[in-house]
């Protein structure tokens, strides 16, 4: 895996995520030689998760969670 400190990668994080893409190689975030973040290529399955949740959404997104009818008891 590749290391850097975070101040290289605040100055060239453009051009860092675009190796990580290519390459597919980790990138590891140090600062005073201390891990704080590792960044991982996103993968065609991570990004098709959200479509394969059947049953934790619900159809109607702008409507209500609560019906009105069950507030009453909690004023």
């Amino acid at each position: 895996m590749k290391q850097i400190p975070v101040s290289e990668f605040k100055v060239k994080c453009l051009s860092v995520i675009s190796q990580l893409a290519e390459t597919g190689e980790p990138v590891i975030l140090t600062r005073r030689g201390k891990v704080v973040a590792k960044l991982f290529p996103a993968t065609e399955t991570s990004r098709k998760k959200l479509g394969k949740m059947p049953g934790n959404l619900r159809d109607d997104l702008v409507g209500p969670i609560v019906q009105p009818e069950e507030w009453a008891g909690s004023i």
